[in-house]
Parts: structure tokens; C-alpha cells; sequence
């Protein structure tokens, strides 16, 4: 599974590691991803994301941030 994050009307980055396992109940899991956003970097760079994942055991529900970077590798970098 992979999430879309936008980072404007025509520029996405696809994520393709999410948390398998919550840092709150250490349950394995399968995240809701609630939001995200860029937080500096450009495209070409680098971008740094922070993303906002739901724990979804029933038992626990905690938040789970994830920090993200991605590296441009079209050009073979």
C-alpha cells in the first residue's frame, strides 16, 4: 500500500513505508493515515514529510507520526 501526499494542485509524492506496528500498544497494525505535510526541502532536494497514522487497534487508537524523507532519483542521483 502506498499513500498520495500532495504537495501542490500538480506535484504528488508517493509514500510507500507505512508503521507496521503501533509505538503506544507495540500491536502489528494497519494505519489509518489521517494527514501529512511537507515541512522543508523542495522536490528536487529532498522533502521532508511528517505524516499523521491512527492506530487501529481498538484498544489504543494513539496517533503515530512518521518522518519521511524523499530524495529525487529521477536523474540517476
Amino acid at each position: 500500500m502506498s499513500i498520495p501526499i500532495y504537495v501542490d494542485e500538480d506535484r504528488r509524492i508517493e509514500v510507500m513505508e507505512l508503521p507496521s506496528e503501533c509505538g503506544i500498544c507495540h500491536k502489528n497494525i494497519y494505519p489509518k493515515y489521517l494527514t501529512g505535510t511537507c515541512v522543508s526541502g523542495s522536490l528536487e532536494q529532498g522533502t521532508n514529510m511528517e505524516l499523521v497514522f491512527k492506530c487501529t487497534n481498538k484498544d489504543c487508537r494513539s496517533l503515530i507520526v512518521g518522518y519521511y524523507n524523499n530524495k529525487n532519483t529521477e536523474n540517476g542521483d
